[in-house]
């Protein structure tokens, strides 16, 4: 044999040597990586790792993978998820499949130089192939091409297959048109999973049905990316959401979002304790949100810009701190008969963390509210929590994060002893809620506003097995005023909306000086009423009142009262602000009449003889919870259900008892005698309701003077030993 002969042979031997040699040096690589990326994965709380084992030959191998991913209680996008999948987004997505592997160091395809190269994709489940009868054969439902170079880093590239086509639901009761296009992904990583560069975009995914109901769903341009890389305890790197646009729409109702951007930055900073934590920055904006009503109740909705900011850090598991802000640029509600807008609308709020207590503010500022035209005003709301123990936050959290959406979990021992363990843990640190101010302006900053402080005062350390130490040590201030021009403006207002109404349903409606007239009486009427309320404090501007409940004791305005006395005060609050249930329609369940209460108007105590006679008291007749028939036949009207109007007690002699009101308006009576039953009258003399007692008993006699109309009337109730 030739010596150039030879050596042809030799580099030969040795080139196929080498490349046989490497091959197998690469095979051993690829199946220590795929074991290395098995560990990263069952590291994660979220992914179940079934199968992912690696076949390897001399120069090519398969991987066979089977795994679970989930959604977990707390993820931002479990509530989502939940919606959509019920209990069924617990047990997760299933992967699984298998990859052809090919053994570098020559990969081919364009690859060049490489440690392996990998193809497969998911196959359309065939639970499916029914469901889409105009799918493109055998064609993989996602195709995957994955290189891993000579750093093993995995380049991994997937493509959806695009389908147009019909869409048929198992029970084939109506069928549809699908369109899923452009989804196109990448993503670059290790396989410590510890540094990931993705990016994916899906151009369109729409859905329209048209049977005995058309409704269609579409949402566009929809891109997803991030470069991000762990460090410590959390990552670091940035990562960006975007949607061109989804709508909706049907036969009942169209919606529409707008161009929708969200970017979030990631990093590590210090915590309160010293400690490095995940950190995060969000910005995000939302150009417009519509719906639109088709059916019967026509009317729509219209959102302007939204943005969101934040600037967070983890502090505990579940627990943030920072600061955030949101705002609407506006908001338009409109239906039949009426229109309802809002200028904008802000939310911005500030925690922080400190020596393990963690306090919160947040402020609310509500833009002009107007109604069909009419500006009604605008508001601010600062609310403040205080003292509130990190570590009991952080539990209460965690605990509510493991029930999720399951409300029979609260019944499990483990969740009861983890929700009394963190309550307690909250109230070591004599926690305070304060809502200061809440305000709204009609012509001037202030024209009603109030405040709310509630906390505990003694000792740390609470239980709540011991509801008693709880109230002991209750701390409650709360304060309200309410200027004289705020009430005419409350009062016009509602006077131009009835009027509003009135127009739309060909009513005759009232003159300008007509509603003047009756502004300056049903004020009149309200300021009779507020003189009749005990404690609430009549100045030379508005109306005010104050309260605290302290050691067991409630002061209002300063002074100490008993219970009995300042429920009394309360009641009468709600009856001069417009307070009680929804008026029920006839034959509908009527509110139970608190004939224990103190009366609104006074306290009457008379003996057989008493003079004069009549005994003459001026109420404010009327109220918000209407009566119809339940306590009897003529057991009618309007009346303050929480409530009397006058409570007499009474000792009665030889003389029968006449009570009876007198009015320009149409009223009613309803009196609880102390035989405890319920005597009722409507029209005794002309419009004016009347009751005698021929031989009355001694004792309480609850009374109330109703009207027809759901408009207080001045009233002169009289009580009397004499025929009227």
């Amino acid at each position: 044999m030739s010596k150039p002969l030879i050596l042809v042979v030799g580099v030969a031997v040795l080139t196929a040597g080498a490349f046989v040699g490497t091959s197998r040096i690469v095979g051993g690589v690829v199946a220590d990586e795929v074991a290395a990326f098995e560990s990263s994965l069952a590291a994660m709380d979220n992914v179940q790792v079934n199968r992912l084992d690696y076949s390897r030959r001399l120069f090519d191998g398969t991987l066979d993978y089977d795994l679970v991913v989930r959604v977990l209680p707390g993820d931002p996008l479990y509530p989502e998820m939940y919606e959509l999948l019920g209990s069924a987004v617990d047990a997760g997505l299933r992967i699984d499949g298998r990859f052809d592997v090919k053994h570098g160091p020559w990969l081919g395809d364009g690859a060049g130089f490489g440690l392996a190269r990998a193809t497969g994709g998911m196959a359309l489940p065939e639970a499916l192939r029914a469901a889409l009868p105009n799918y493109p054969g055998q064609r993989p439902l996602i195709a995957a091409t994955a290189e891993m170079n000579l750093s093993r880093e995995v380049d991994m590239h997937l493509a959806g297959t695009d389908y147009r086509g019909r869409v048929v639901p198992p029970d084939a009761s109506t069928s549809g048109n699908l369109v899923f296009a452009g989804l196109d992904a990448r993503a670059v990583f290790g396989s410590a999973l510890d540094a990931v560069r993705w990016s994916v975009r899906l151009e369109e995914l729409s859905l329209e049905i048209a049977e005995e109901e058309r409704i269609a769903s579409a949402m566009r341009n929809f891109s997803f990316s991030g470069d991000v890389r762990r460090r410590g305890p959390g990552w670091t790197g940035s990562a960006e959401l975007g949607l061109g646009g989804w709508t909706i729409d049907s036969d009942e109702a169209d919606a529409a979002l707008g161009d929708t951007r969200l970017r979030a930055e990631l990093g590590i900073r210090k915590a309160s304790d010293g400690q490095d934590r995940q950190a995060m920055k969000l910005d995000g904006s939302v150009t417009s949100f519509d719906i639109a009503l088709k059916g019967r109740e026509s009317g729509e909705v219209r959102i302007g810009r939204m943005r969101v900011e934040g600037d967070a850090l983890r502090e505990w598991h579940s627990l943030w701190t920072g600061t955030g802000a949101f705002s609407v640029d506006g908001v338009k509600v409109a239906g039949e008969g009426y229109v309802t807008e809002l200028a904008s609308l802000s939310a911005s709020s500030n925690t922080i963390a400190r020596d393990g207590v963690v306090d919160q503010t947040v402020d609310l500022d509500i833009g002009t509210i107007t109604v069909n035209g009419l500006a009604l005003g605008k508001g601010r709301m600062r609310t403040v929590a205080s003292g509130f123990d990190g570590d009991g936050l952080d539990a209460l959290l965690g605990v509510l994060e493991r029930v999720g959406y399951d409300e029979s979990a609260f019944s499990r021992p483990d969740i009861e002893a983890g929700l009394r363990s963190a309550l307690e843990g909250i109230l070591s640190r004599q926690p305070a809620i304060a809502i200061d101010p809440l305000a709204f302006e009609f012509k001037q900053p202030d024209d009603a506003s109030a405040r709310v402080v509630v906390g505990f005062r003694g000792q740390p350390g609470l239980s709540i097995d011991n509801p008693f130490a709880l109230i002991e040590r209750l701390d409650v201030e709360a304060g309200f005023s309410l200027r004289f021009d705020a009430m005419r403006e409350l009062v016009r207002i509602g006077l131009e909306i009835e009027s509003i109404a009135a127009r739309e349903a060909g009513e005759v409606v009232r003159s300008a000086e007509e509603i003047a007239r009756e502004v300056d009486e049903r004020f009149d009427g309200l300021m009779l009423m507020a003189g009749q309320v005990p404690y609430l404090q009549v100045g030379a501007d508005g109306v005010s009142m104050s309260a605290s409940f302290r050691e067991g004791q409630l002061t209002i305005n300063g002074e100490a009262v008993d219970d009995a006395t300042g429920l009394a005060a309360f009641g009468g609050l709600s009856s001069l602000f417009g307070g009680g249930d929804t008026p029920e329609s006839a034959g509908g369940d009527a509110p139970d009449l608190d004939w224990s209460a103190q009366g609104m108007f006074g306290n009457v105590q008379l003996s057989a003889g008493f003079d004069p006679d009549p005994h003459e008291v001026s109420v404010m007749a009327g109220g918000t919870d209407w009566l119809e028939h339940e306590l009897g036949w003529e057991c009618v009207g309007y009346v303050n259900a929480t409530q009397p109007d006058v409570v007499l007690d009474y000792a009665a002699g030889d003389w029968p008892l006449h009570i009876y009101a007198e009015s320009d308006e149409d009223t009613t009576l309803i009196v609880r005698a102390p035989d405890g039953e319920w005597y009722c009258n409507d029209d005794d003399r002309g419009l004016d309701p009347g009751l005698a007692f021929e031989s009355p008993d001694s004792g309480r006699y609850v009374i109330w003077v109703g009207t027809y109309s759901d408009s207080p009337a001045q009233t002169t109730l009289s009580i009397s030993e004499l025929a009227p």
